[in-house]
């Protein structure tokens, strides 16, 4: 489980195996973060809060 996304997907992308969303938050990109999912099942991987640039 991660934190509630609470945010507009500003970026979606997936490979072979992972989905990657990217949420930028306004008017700090200090706030923005990407969750790494598995494609098979969506189960979150990895979670990156305070990505601290825009995506």
């Amino acid at each position: 489980e991660s934190p509630d996304f609470s945010g507009t997907v500003s970026a979606l992308v997936a490979d072979e195996d992972f989905i990657y969303a990217g949420r930028w938050y306004f008017p700090t990109p200090a706030s923005s973060s990407v969750w790494k999912l598995q494609k098979s099942d969506l189960a979150v991987v990895e979670y990156s809060p305070g990505y601290g640039h825009y995506i």
